[in-house]
């Protein structure tokens, strides 16, 4: 079976009365899920699509896929406080590539706001559930939850083991995926 991973498509994270600062860490939070701001995708898929149960990635997976869409929160975005990570002043100044490089030291020290082992087991259940079957299948997720996604199923990283792997898969200077890009593997049943 092949899985195609897509990023959600492009949403505007700021929300009025909340500095971009602010906006983003009620997202990085799960205390808010923006709407996203285009109304096409540019991929379109007759596949069984499993997304993220926010918002986003919901609209997301509408808008590419006329397959069955079943929403799970093991694809949610990975919960990490974008205020332990950097300071408003960081933010403005070296932005996403600061906010990935300490998510990397985030995730190597297991200080983010959900343990390595809670991403693992995330990751292991919503496996579980994907490939049942042997159809292709697509997933629409975010950025961080697609990365230990793809170290895990397409560069056979064990980064819950040996969590400093990660910097393998997370370039602080290259954005993680475009929005509705991602990656596709071939999966052997695992």
């Amino acid at each position: 079976m092949r899985i195609y991973f897509r990023k959600t498509l492009e949403y505007n994270p700021q929300r009025v009365g909340l500095s971009k600062y602010e906006s983003y860490e009620a997202i990085t939070r799960q205390k808010r899920s923006p709407d996203i701001v285009v109304s096409e995708s540019s991929e379109y898929f007759n596949l069984r699509t499993y997304c993220s149960s926010l918002k986003r990635c919901r609209h997301t997976a509408e808008l590419m896929s006329f397959g069955k869409i079943t929403a799970l929160n093991e694809l949610r975005e990975i919960k990490f406080s974008l205020h332990s990570l950097v300071s408003s002043q960081e933010f403005e100044k070296y932005g996403p590539s600061l906010i990935r490089e300490k998510f990397i030291k985030g995730f190597i020290d297991d200080s983010l706001l959900e343990t390595r082992k809670q991403i693992q087991k995330r990751i292991c259940k919503a496996l579980e559930i994907i490939t049942q079957g042997t159809d292709d299948k697509l997933v629409v997720s975010h950025s961080f939850t697609m990365k230990m996604f793809e170290a895990y199923l397409k560069n056979d990283l064990d980064i819950f083991k040996h969590p400093f792997l990660i910097s393998r898969i997370i370039h602080i200077q290259n954005e993680t995926y475009a929005f509705g890009k991602g990656f596709e593997v071939e999966i052997n049943k695992l």
